[in-house]
């Protein structure tokens, strides 16, 4: 078992964009404005998408049950994780040689990732972030781009870094990126400063609705935007 943390002495961290808010943005940059300034205009999801989360969260579940023991931060930080979660990681970092993380939160930029399975063995470490899919989806990579830019701009650290997808059999198949997720690193970082930037603006982009309001998710403001053109 790991030594507890004392989470009274945790300082808290703040942050801008994360993870889901930078791929909205990837989608369309307006998708990302009315997310942070007209919360109250989205759609809510319908049960399809619902049922969809649910899956991706049972077989997110199952990959993590093959690592024990493992360090939740969900669950001993619970909705103090958006504050806490960062200090929390570090902590646990800085204390054991070897670990296995949920969630382990990483904060640059003034923007946040949690990634599904962090290992530490020694000085390096490994991510695994679980989709739910059989295809390596162009959307996933914008997703994985992120994470690997703020989690080696924190550890500075080896760090390999694999996505596990659906195997189609019960079963999944983990697929190391890392070579391609440092090929996006300039990008990300020029996206990254685009973004809060964009967040400070008086008024949403001037974005006309097209292929970016289906692809790759169905936005939640598209009937706010028909609404409002």
């Amino acid at each position: 078992m790991y030594a507890p943390i004392e989470i009274r002495y945790l300082t808290p961290q703040f942050y801008q964009l994360s993870k889901s808010t930078f791929v909205k943005g990837m989608q369309c940059q307006k998708y990302l404005y009315l997310n942070k300034h007209k919360p109250k205009e989205r759609t809510p999801h319908d049960a399809a998408t619902l049922e969809r989360f649910r899956e991706g969260r049972d077989f997110e579940y199952l990959f993590k049950s093959h690592f024990s023991p493992a360090v939740d931060v969900p669950a001993v930080l619970g909705n103090d994780i958006y504050t806490l979660g960062a200090s929390y990681t570090r902590a646990v970092l800085e204390q054991e040689p070897a670990v296995t993380i949920f969630e382990a939160c990483f904060i640059s930029g003034k923007t946040l990732v949690m990634t599904d399975v962090l290992v530490k063995e020694g000085d390096a470490y490994t991510i695994y972030e679980v989709k739910n899919s059989e295809q390596l989806k162009p959307v996933f990579i914008w997703d994985l781009s992120l994470q690997y830019y703020i989690c080696s701009t924190t550890l500075n650290a080896p760090l390999t870094f694999n996505i596990v997808l659906n195997d189609g059999q019960d079963g999944y198949k983990v697929i190391d990126l890392t070579e391609e997720l440092k090929s996006n690193y300039s990008v990300m970082d020029e996206n990254i400063t685009a973004f809060q930037q964009l967040l400070k603006e008086p008024d949403a982009p001037a974005i006309h609705m097209g292929p970016q309001c289906e692809q790759p998710y169905v936005c939640e403001f598209k009937a706010y935007c028909s609404r409002t053109v």
